[in-house]
């Protein structure tokens, strides 16, 4: 038989609940992989700046700034983006 509007609307937040723990996880997951990229990105910069300080190379990622605190502060805001979309 069909649900009654009453177990249409437990399913459907039960779906939502759901929905919102796989979210989490996958927001959990991409702060991982950023502080990992982050800090190999940091790495990668701290090295390539003992070889050449004062040349200034063409930034590889034209849209993200080189310096790392400020790669940090645009993927935070990125990130809050994708979770005020969830």
């Amino acid at each position: 038989g069909a649900l009654s509007p009453e177990e249409e609307l437990r399913a459907a937040v039960l779906q939502l609940r759901e929905t919102v723990v796989q979210q989490k996880e996958t927001l959990g997951a991409q702060r991982e992989a950023i502080r990992e990229l982050t800090s190999k990105l940091a790495r990668c910069e701290g090295l390539a700046g003992g070889k050449a300080r004062g040349a200034t190379g063409k930034d590889t990622m034209g849209d993200l700034p080189r310096d790392p605190g400020h790669v940090v502060e645009q993927l935070s805001r990125s990130l809050q983006t994708l979770k005020d979309r969830l």
